[in-house]
Formats: structure tokens, sequence, C-alpha cells
């Protein structure tokens, strides 16, 4: 591999190569509004429909299904992409912006196919 395959990254053990690393070119508040948008996209719609389909739930039962339908977006919109094909997404998309800011190097580096 080319020495210009690889560039610096912020993450611990700093001199460790991490093959394709790009960094993020969105602003954390770019990236947070974002994450925003696409749960209010969801929680919406979800709050018509229960109101809908079951009037009379009191505000901690509908509050605990929107928090479900929160996680189940959560977990089928960012994880499912990274359980399907962990090793060959895309650097450009929002997932990578997304998870990049939270990633590990231990995970950066151990999955690397190199």
């Amino acid at each position: 591999m080319a020495a210009n395959d690889t560039s610096t990254h912020p993450y611990y053990p700093l001199g460790v190569e991490i093959p394709d690393f790009v960094a993020n070119t969105l602003s954390t508040s770019t990236i947070i509004t974002i994450f925003s948008a696409a749960c209010a996209s969801a929680l919406l719609p979800a709050l018509l429909l229960i109101r809908r389909a079951a009037p009379k739930l009191s505000f901690d039962e509908l509050m605990t299904a929107l928090w479900f339908m929160l996680c189940g977006c959560i977990h089928l919109v960012l994880e499912g992409p990274s359980a399907l094909a962990f090793l060959s997404l895309a650097p450009v998309l929002i997932y990578s912006h997304l998870t990049q800011r939270d990633a590990s190097s231990v995970l950066l580096t151990f999955l690397s196919p190199y």
C-alpha cells in the first residue's frame, strides 16, 4: 500500500495506520441537524399514527412507544448498513460522518482487511 493512501487521524494510538481513512467534511452542528431532522421525520408520523390508533394512551405510554420507535429507526438506519457491509461503506455517506464521531480506533484498525 502506498504512503499516500492513508492520512492522519485523531484516533489513538495516533501512529497506527488506518487505510482509506477520510476525515469528516461536515461540521458537528450540521451532523446533529441532519440527525435531528431524521428523528423528527420518523417520530412525527409515528406520533400521529399512535394518536389515531390509541387516542386514550397516557403521556408515559406515548413516550414509551415513541422511544421504541426512535430506537428501532436508529438501529435499522444507522447500524443496519454497518452490519450488512461494514468494510465497504463509502466514506461519502452521512452514515460515516455520524459514526466517525464516536468510532473507536480499535474497531477501525481491527476490522481493516489490510
